[in-house]
């Protein structure tokens, strides 16, 4: 049996384990965070994912394995690799109405690790309003070179070029110049560092950035 694969008897074991967040969903999502091996599943609705997200929409096409298994099974369980499933979750409730007050505010260092997610399934867009709350709510524990840091790295990854000069322009002003020793040693912050020497790496079919702090 291949990868993301289930026997056609664990349908209903695989429904009722995952977490409903569209009790009629058609499909279970599976992440798993390598490093930590912690895991979750959760049953989605693919009609929602697609509108909110350009990679579900491919992803759940049927020139894809996950779209030809979506046609062919009841339910099928489709591996996300290696995410944090606790963010997945977030992002995965939020997309399906699910949201809640609590999820207006975290730490800096959260919502970095979360705008990556949220890049990497490319569905900004869809979290608009949410984004904004993040950004202004950042619940800051200090002003070191690392939790500044984050919150800039959120911002530049969120695509909020205001946010990202205002938090840059405080970075410059109120840390030392060593500040950019403390980034090289978290790996999170490579694009910051990118940005800041000009010297970008951007992905395959990404603009390369210029802005620089």
């Amino acid at each position: 049996m291949q990868r993301g694969e289930e026997a056609p008897s664990s349908t209903a074991n695989n429904v009722n384990l995952a977490t409903p967040l569209d009790p009629k969903g058609d499909v279970v999502l599976r992440c798993r965070k390598e490093s930590t091996g912690a895991s979750a599943t959760f049953l989605v609705s693919t009609h929602i994912l697609r509108l909110a997200s350009p990679v579900f929409s491919s992803m759940f096409s049927a020139t894809f394995r996950e779209g030809q298994r979506l046609l062919a099974e009841d339910c099928p369980v489709v591996e996300l690799g290696d995410d944090d499933p606790e963010l997945v979750g977030l992002m995965l409730r939020i997309l399906h109405y699910q949201g809640s007050s609590a999820d207006y505010a975290m730490k800096a260092e959260t919502l970095a690790r979360l705008s990556l997610h949220c890049d990497k399934y490319d569905c900004t867009r869809a979290l608009g309003p949410w984004v904004q709350s993040w950004l202004e709510n950042v619940t800051t524990e200090d002003e070191s070179a690392r939790a500044m840091g984050f919150h800039i790295l959120a911002a530049f990854i969120f695509d909020d070029m205001p946010e990202f000069r205002r938090k840059s322009r405080t970075a410059t002003l109120q840390l030392e110049p060593s500040f950019v020793a403390a980034w090289e040693e978290e790996a999170l912050f490579e694009p910051l560092l990118s940005s800041v020497t000009g010297k970008v790496r951007a992905p395959p079919n990404e603009p390369v950035v210029t802005e620089t702090i």
